[in-house]
């Protein structure tokens, strides 16, 4: 029994533990910030004193990554940078970042502006911080636009789930206007943000006019990953798949993209084009389809791990699904801790790599009896 289980064990990746060892780290924060304090001076004694290196060569890095992971999920969550100064009535620059119609009775429109300076006591300081900003009548202002507001009110829930939710997307705090009055806008000749914006927002409109209220929202959400503009389109159909337990598949996962990079690829097998361009096209493709459409944790796991296999194969070096699963899991929660407490994150990383190991081991395990039989 025992030799079974570190013959099973032997199929996890490298990688596998430290990225388990930042997850620890991550969720003990969160849960028992005293306890983590305690643990990770004691972690950070052993590795200095090099009592790690006297047991294992793997343990200073397991130690290591669960320091990291407090360290990151204080970091974030931490309110001298995690919150914004506070904002009553005060006057704040930046820039708009996104745009957003919302299907709602009063507001009907959502603006992030990622600020880039906040007056305080009668002087300006820097401010790196992104809000929303819901507006009742349609704004001006465009994405790209650089604008100055005065007398804004910025509310900043803490302790809620719907905190944490903002915290995720890199959302400081909300603010609420009948009407955008800024007192400047500048509107700079060219935008990335208002080039990407105009040509999704085109893309979306020539779809819309083609389709049936249903069939776009069932596009929206399944192709494109938009769901908040076609809520009261998609609610009807919503409530059919939830009685029937299937409502996850009108959320867009990264089986999604598999299926978009698999049609691409049965039909540059018949092109003529040489092997390397034709990765190199099918890569360009997969960028383009993220560039204009909404991202999630499911989509962007996919996508990462499509792009790290090309790399490998650019680079003519072997790939493994769970190495790379993995190094990306690693680098998600290294950037954005608080992922870790969502399903959606937990079901695309986790329930993805135990298919993979459990797919890995039945393969060996089959291998192995046809060896010896």
């Amino acid at each position: 029994m025992h030799n079974s289980t570190l013959k099973f064990l032997s199929y996890l990746p490298p990688f596998f533990w430290p990225t388990v060892s930042l997850g620890a780290g991550i969720w003990l924060q969160s849960s028992a910030p005293g306890m983590a304090i305690i643990i990770s001076t004691i972690a950070c004694v052993i590795i200095l004193t090099g009592y790690a290196g006297n047991t294992q060569a793997k343990l200073p890095l397991i130690l290591g990554t669960l320091v990291l992971g407090v360290a990151t999920s204080f970091w974030q969550k931490a309110p001298i940078f995690a919150a914004m100064p506070p904002i009553e009535g005060t006057e704040i620059v930046g820039s708009i970042t996104d745009y957003a119609h919302l299907p709602h009775a009063r507001i009907k429109h959502r603006l992030t502006m990622q600020l880039s300076k906040q007056k305080i006591k009668g002087f300006w300081k820097k401010n790196n911080h992104s809000i929303h900003l819901y507006t009742q009548q349609k704004p001006s202002a465009l994405v790209g636009d650089v604008i100055h507001l005065e007398h804004i009110t910025v509310k900043q829930d803490s302790g809620t789930s719907f905190a944490d939710y903002l915290l995720r997307n890199g959302i400081s705090g909300t603010a609420f206007l009948v009407r955008l009055e800024p007192l400047s806008v500048f509107r700079p000749a060219w935008s990335l943000d208002r080039w990407l914006y105009t040509i999704r927002d085109n893309m979306t409109q020539a779809i819309r006019t083609k389709l049936s209220p249903q069939g776009y929202a069932l596009f929206a959400s399944l192709f494109l990953g938009e769901r908040s503009s076609i809520k009261k389109e998609l609610d009807p159909i919503s409530a059919d798949f939830k009685q029937w337990g299937l409502a996850h598949y009108l959320a867009r996962s990264g089986l999604h993209l598999v299926l978009f990079v698999f049609l691409w690829v049965m039909m540059l097998q018949w092109s003529p084009l040489p092997f390397a361009l034709k990765h190199w096209t099918l890569l360009f493709l997969t960028i383009l389809y993220f560039a204009f459409s909404w991202s999630s944790a499911p989509f962007l796991r996919a996508f990462f791990t499509l792009f790290l296999y090309k790399v490998c194969i650019f680079a003519n070096r072997p790939s493994h699904f769970l190495h790379i699963l993995s190094l990306i899991t690693f680098c998600f929660l290294l950037v954005n801790p608080i992922q870790l407490f969502f399903l959606d994150f937990q079901l695309s990383f986790g329930l993805t790599a135990a298919l993979a190991w459990f797919g890995l081991v039945q393969r060996s395990s089959l291998g192995a009896k046809k060896a010896n039989s």
